[in-house]
């Protein structure tokens, strides 16, 4: 069992119902029925029905704070969280810098995880100086400097029809599905 269903903007999402890994779940093609995305499960699950809807994508990204206490730096991640889940695999909303590099936090929320905007300590002497990344009001440098999965992951290689995250050097990010 599957189904179809037209969009208003004359997208047809169509689920093939009953298939397993080895075959295609469900696709979403253009007026012109072209390819936009597939959908391939990969841990043999079944769909019944399926349904296309198009959703605002406002995540709200967070910074993380950076502070000292008595001679040691930590970082800090919102409160009112159920979980927390650091890039070094750490698990508290609070956590100790103990090396340079990139510090990224990511939340629960909804039915999936929320990421922080990156933290970079270039300075492990002075980690508070280091600047998280946030979102400009002003728009000027469209030079592309990072491209992330939907869990805040940075990805290399982009795999066709998915979606990612874009960052650009005046730190604006959108969402994107790379076509191959």
């Amino acid at each position: 069992m599957g189904n179809h269903q037209t969009t208003p903007n004359n997208f047809h999402f169509i689920n093939y119902g009953l298939n397993t890994n080895t075959t295609l779940n469900c696709i979403l093609i253009d007026h012109l029925k072209n390819t936009l995305t597939e959908i391939h499960l990969v841990d043999s699950a079944f769909t019944y029905r399926a349904y296309y809807e198009e959703t605002p994508f406002n995540l709200p990204q967070f910074n993380l704070e950076c502070f000292d206490s008595l001679g040691k730096y930590y970082l800090t991640a919102p409160a009112g969280f159920n979980s927390y889940l650091w890039s070094n695999n750490e698990t508290s909303q609070i956590i100790e810098i103990t090396s340079s590099g990139d510090y990224q936090a990511y939340v629960e929320y909804g039915h999936g995880m929320l990421a922080s905007f990156p933290f970079t300590v270039s300075d492990i002497n002075t980690p508070c100086l280091s600047n998280s990344v946030s979102a400009p009001t002003d728009q000027k440098n469209s030079e592309i400097i990072g491209l992330f999965d939907l869990r805040g992951r940075q990805i290399e290689t982009p795999v066709p029809n998915q979606i990612y995250i874009i960052r650009y050097a005046d730190g604006h990010i959108k969402k994107q599905i790379m076509i191959e």
